[in-house]
């Protein structure tokens, strides 16, 4: 976690709001860290805690700075590309792998300055404070899997990871953001900037916010996902090829812990793949390697614990009923994370997962919950993608039936256009049932147009044409973010 301030006005001082000590203390406090650091300039101050998980991070200075340019550099996070930074950078291999990934972020900024965050892979929120030239940097990765929240004011400007962070400093008391709360609790927020308080915004994932001046808090993205696939006709199994070998290096960069590790595992396909590339790829991951499972159905112990049985994992937890809703994790999130919290329904999913974790010394949780939002969606856009594109042989193959049936089907799709309903109208039941019981009262409804936005999800995917649409502007969401940022808190 950091802390950190940029003064704007020669008359502030961080000290002064950030209460130095006191919130080094409360820092400590929320969670047994194993290094505090606290960097001071004139006009600047940065605060962090840090405990280590990989070998380079026990490398870790307490807050990694320039003595010479006076440059300091807060980052929590995981670089998966080391690498070919050591390689850009013009470092000696030896030297630099003995170098923490706050140091390698440092000397990227002094070569690459606000280009930097092009030049890094993996999970991260950084901070740099430049005290001489009075500027602040703030960046966060693609997907947003720690959360960066700032407050800006005239004379200063203040940053954190966590909202229970800026309750700490002597600042003007937040102001609650009352459409935030309404928008939350009918479930239709999709702002990745807007936080419960009016005057208390988050950096949005894949974007940096470069501040010398009260007129510069403006965020900018660095990041944009791209929609270029080659047309399909066929399957090729060079794609299958390339996706197993970026899925493979994506849970391999996870494992890099001195400590055991552990997956959930639902016993469906996106869990249970993690959980055997894992066990794969581990060294003696028999016993390094805890699985953690949630049974509701009679058959699902038998699923959840098929992978480990085929690896031969003796570490193994299956909760059978789900967890009672429990008043202390509700105190301690808040301590953590900050008022009101993101999104707890994850916190008391995993809360059983989470005490196991503390008590095997578990560092790294993989899970593969929540993979259908983007990977192993069921695809049945592809259809409408082949019938737009006028690729009817493709569309032809895949559609259900013998020779004739296919053929009939294909005819009358390309007849009717394969016209997409306004709402998938599985969701649209569900919503109308749940409507009357919404929390709102009646007249803010109309002001905030929160009718409509609550039944815009109802439409699910049905809006949509290309599978790429649907999950570039409908599966990665503010939800996911959101859930992101309360896994790696808690």
């Amino acid at each position: 976690m950091f802390l950190g301030m940029l003064s704007f006005s020669m008359g502030v001082r961080p000290r002064n709001i950030v209460g130095g000590e006191l919130c080094q203390a409360r820092l400590q406090n929320l969670v047994d860290y194993e290094q505090n650091g606290m960097w001071e300039e004139e006009g600047s101050l940065l605060l962090t805690s840090s405990r280590s998980n990989a070998f380079c991070s026990q490398c870790s200075p307490p807050v990694c700075h320039c003595p010479l340019t006076k440059v300091a550099v807060a980052f929590w996070g995981r670089l998966d590309n080391r690498g070919d930074l050591i390689q850009s950078l013009a470092l000696d291999k030896v030297q630099a792998s003995r170098m923490a990934d706050s140091q390698l972020v440092l000397l990227g900024w002094q070569k690459w300055q606000a280009n930097l965050p092009e030049h890094l892979l993996g999970d991260f929120a950084l901070a740099v404070i430049d005290s001489p030239k009075r500027l602040a940097f703030l960046a966060r990765d693609p997907l947003g899997a720690i959360p960066l929240y700032y407050h800006a004011t005239s004379r200063y400007f203040v940053f954190a990871t966590s909202l229970a962070l800026l309750h700490t400093l002597k600042i003007p008391p937040l102001v609650v953001n009352t459409d935030w709360v309404a928008l939350c609790l009918v479930e239709t927020a999709k702002d990745n900037s807007a936080t419960a308080y009016a005057n208390v915004y988050k950096v949005p994932p894949g974007h940096l916010l470069l501040v010398n001046g009260p007129d510069s808090v403006k965020p900018q993205p660095w990041f944009a996902w791209k929609d270029n696939p080659p047309p399909a006709r066929q399957r090729d199994t060079r794609w299958v090829a390339a996706y197993r070998e970026i899925l493979e290096e994506s849970i391999r960069c996870r494992l890099n812990s001195l400590y055991p590790l552990a997956t959930t595992n639902s016993g469906g396909l996106d869990s249970a793949t993690i959980t055997a590339f894992a066990a794969r790829l581990l060294d003696d991951s028999a016993n390094r390697l805890h699985t953690f499972g949630l049974a509701m159905y009679q058959q699902e112990p038998a699923l959840i614990l098929a992978t480990s049985m085929h690896y031969q994992l003796r570490n193994n937890y299956v909760v059978a009923s789900h967890p009672e809703y429990d008043d202390s994790l509700v105190d301690r999130y808040i301590k953590i994370a900050g008022y009101p919290p993101l999104t707890v329904s994850s916190t008391f999913y995993f809360s059983p997962f989470l005490q196991e974790c503390q008590l095997r010394g578990v560092r790294t949780l993989l899970c593969g919950f929540g993979g259908d939002n983007a990977v192993t969606n069921p695809g049945h856009l592809l259809t409408l993608e082949l019938l737009d594109t006028g690729n009817f042989r493709a569309l032809w193959e895949i559609l259900p039936g013998n020779l004739l049936t296919r053929s009939l089907r294909l005819l009358r799709r390309i007849r009717d256009g394969a016209k997409q309903p306004k709402f998938n109208h599985n969701f649209l039941a569900v919503w109308n049932r749940r409507w009357p019981h919404q929390l709102v009262r009646q007249e803010v409804v109309p002001n905030l147009n929160l009718e409509t936005l609550y039944y815009d999800r109802a439409r699910y995917d049905a809006p949509y044409r290309r599978i790429n649409d649907y999950i570039l502007k409908n599966r990665i969401s503010a939800s996911v973010t959101a859930r992101l940022e309360e896994s790696t808190l808690m």
